[in-house]
């Protein structure tokens, strides 16, 4: 089979055919780039508007937080001019055949909310620091055999000195001289 031969004017019919589709499809692409352009610029204005309205909304919960934050240490400041810790230092004395005689390894919780325990040195001394303003309960166990311990009532709201005598289930006398005193 021979192929047909194409005329000058068939040539340049088919040549026109091509460039009329070449054309009409690059108009086309330039008709969906502007679209596309269009709709990727709205989208991006829509993320940047997002973006705005996160950031504030950011600095604003952060302007609240560190309101908050300054707002609670100012509060803490004046709480602390206002509470003082005390100091609570004594003796505990027991009565050895009449005599008043320190109460060494004596056991003592001075309790409120929170209980502070410590025990007496040789000499039946003993010191509470840092307490804060408030009543407290000392109680005393100088024999861990005896069924109740020495109780006594303490106030650490200002300078104090007292002595007290206490007796516990086997009547055994105890004494307990403290002081309360400011801490600087």
């Amino acid at each position: 089979m021979s192929e047909p031969k194409t005329t000058g004017a068939g040539k340049t019919a088919i040549i026109t055919a091509l460039i009329g589709v070449t054309g009409t499809v690059m108009v086309a692409w330039i008709g969906i780039i502007p679209t596309l352009r269009q709709t990727d610029k709205e989208e991006i204005g829509k993320l940047k508007a997002q973006i705005v309205q996160l950031e504030s909304a950011r600095k604003t919960a952060a302007d609240q937080f560190e309101t908050q934050i300054t707002d609670l240490n100012a509060a803490l400041a004046e709480a602390r001019k206002r509470s003082r810790t005390w100091l609570i230092k004594g003796t505990v004395l027991r009565s050895v055949n009449g005599r008043a005689e320190p109460a060494r390894n004596a056991s003592l919780d001075l309790s409120s909310i929170i209980t502070h325990h410590r025990t007496t040195d040789d000499q039946g001394e003993f010191v509470f620091q840092n307490v804060p303003d408030g009543f407290y309960n000392l109680i005393i166990s100088i024999d861990p055999n005896a069924q109740f311990d020495s109780r006594a009532m303490i106030e650490a709201r200002g300078p104090l000195r007292d002595d007290k005598q206490l007796e516990n289930d086997a009547n055994v006398v105890v004494g307990v001289k403290y002081e309360v005193k400011g801490e600087q």
